[in-house]
């Protein structure tokens, strides 16, 4: 699937969520949706180093 790089919209903090991960419900708020001309659309979620590698 080849995405597109025309953008036709975005939105910051656009949608939050609920998960649960070993019985515990946790929430997040993604922090980029953006919709391409084509009509895909894609979620992104920043998060810096540290909290990743947990240092």
């Amino acid at each position: 699937m080849g995405r597109s790089t025309l953008v036709e919209t975005y939105c910051e903090q656009h949608k939050e969520i609920s998960y649960v991960i070993d019985g515990k419900l946790h929430t997040s708020i993604f922090d980029m949706w953006i919709k391409y001309t084509n009509g895909e659309e894609e979620y992104i979620e920043v998060k810096y180093e540290n909290e990743l590698i947990g240092v």
